[in-house]
């Protein structure tokens, strides 16, 4: 898939070419969405978690005793109560902002294993599902917060800087695995693009150094996703499927 770009409406059937499809209906994309990108220091910021195919539209609440919010300024890291919204069908949070700068909003969601059948096998296999969210939020003042790798083990860490970005730019990003560069289909879109289940405005692949180049076509709320599935034989489990999202504002 080397120089795969730029493929609208992307189709989700390219996600299983190459393995042994498991398609569980709930294995949803996992999102951080702010109520705004841009705010003032002081500011009480609403924001959803989302767990949906369809960008960027709740459409299932995640058991809350699955998932953990926290809002980093800086070197501060503080956790974010969470609720449920079964109206918008989301975890709703509140946080508040004081640290001029770059801010992010993190989601994070360990699945209960699950075993699971493969497409034309009576095997099953368990599997273990962790997703990791970020979103970028210009407080006041840019600065290069937006760099910041959290650690995750699977993670978007932007190369460009993102809290700039307009239109018809594009963009880098460096894809980690336990903190390596790692070779990976990178999908993107953004809010209003399509109301079609797993439906992508852009495609490519990060490269052995990790970077994969996304061109960023309309302003907006964006998203870049990548997804790793990892053959683990554990006590516990088989498969290891790691999924992240970052959502950025395009101006």
């Amino acid at each position: 898939m080397k120089g795969l770009t730029k493929l609208l409406a992307v189709s989700p059937l390219l996600l299983g070419i190459g393995m042994t499809r498991i398609t569980p209906l709930h294995a949803h994309e996992f999102i951080v969405k702010p109520r705004q990108l841009r705010v003032e220091s002081g500011a009480k910021l609403p924001f959803n978690l989302l767990a949906t195919h369809f960008f960027m539209i709740g459409e299932e609440v995640e058991p809350i005793n699955t998932v953990k919010a926290w809002l980093v300024e800086g070197d501060k890291k503080a956790s974010v109560e969470l609720k449920e919204n079964h109206g918008q069908q989301s975890l709703d949070g509140i946080a508040s902002l004081n640290r001029k700068g770059t801010a992010l909003l993190i989601g994070h969601l360990q699945e209960p294993i699950e075993a699971l059948k493969g497409e034309g096998t009576k095997k099953s296999r368990r599997i273990k599902r962790e997703k990791f969210a970020k979103a970028l939020i210009t407080v006041s003042a840019e600065d290069d917060g937006y760099k910041k790798m959290l650690g995750h083990k699977l993670e978007i860490v932007p190369v460009s800087n993102v809290m700039k970005a307009k239109a018809g730019e594009e963009l880098s990003f460096r894809i980690l695995l336990d903190g390596k560069p790692v070779r990976s289909q990178t999908y993107a879109t953004y809010d209003g693009f399509s109301r079609r289940s797993m439906t992508f405005a852009y495609a490519t692949e990060s490269a052995n150094d990790g970077l994969a180049h996304v061109k960023v076509t309309q302003p907006g709320t964006w998203m870049v996703r990548v997804e790793k599935r990892l053959e683990e034989t554990t006590k516990d489990y088989d498969l290891y499927s790691l999924k992240a999202t970052l959502v950025f504002s395009v101006q």
